[in-house]
């Protein structure tokens, strides 16, 4: 349930400093898309308040403690989440087996349009793709989805089945067989065992 700011003025900023963020600034901020974030609110994890106008405001103090506390509880050890893009389903199930077993958590898209329902499903910590999906231009699509859930800070590992005349001036790729995916993105998620470095 949400409520309104007890500020007086503009519900951004109180004496000069910012304590209030948008709906998209403190999406942002926790690392979530905006309709998350909405979610969250609406079911009481993350405390919002209301503008007259009925836009949603978050505490700055609130959306700290609410990272802090994630990051402290004992009983909620994270899992990486990682976003599979890719049409092969042979390479998709054997990428996704190995990161399973690793202990991360993977969504798995197809098509372009099933992309933007899972990264809602589960905001991903990194997002392994093939660089054409569906039809679509990966850096396109990866651009969209960086627009449309506030993804910046989000690694990615882009790779391609084509053959070496693939555009490649627009994106380093990593080789398209799973072993080379594996090895590059478990290197992003820093999760290469210790003797295997």
């Amino acid at each position: 349930m949400t409520s309104r700011p007890d500020v007086a003025g503009s519900p951004d900023s109180v004496a000069g400093s910012v304590t209030w963020l948008t709906l998209g600034q403190a999406a942002k901020h926790v690392g979530v898309a905006e309709r998350t974030l909405r979610r969250w609110a609406d079911a009481g994890r993350l405390t919002a308040y209301s503008t007259p106008g009925g836009h949603r405001r978050f505490r700055v103090t609130d959306v700290e403690a609410f990272l802090e506390s994630a990051r402290s509880s004992p009983d909620t050890e994270h899992k990486s989440q990682v976003l599979l893009i890719d049409d092969d389903e042979r390479r998709r199930a054997s990428v996704a087996y190995v990161f399973e077993a690793d202990g991360c958590d993977v969504c798995e898209a197809a098509r372009a349009k099933d992309v933007f329902d899972a990264v809602d499903a589960a905001p991903p910590d990194l997002i392994l793709m093939n660089v054409a999906v569906d039809g679509i231009d990966g850096i396109e699509l990866l651009c969209r989805l960086r627009d449309a859930h506030g993804l910046e800070a989000v690694s990615v590992v882009m790779f391609t089945g084509a053959g070496p005349g693939h555009d490649a001036s627009r994106a380093r790729v990593a080789p398209p067989q799973p072993a080379g995916l594996i090895e590059a993105a478990r290197r992003v998620l820093g999760a290469v065992p210790a003797s295997a470095a």
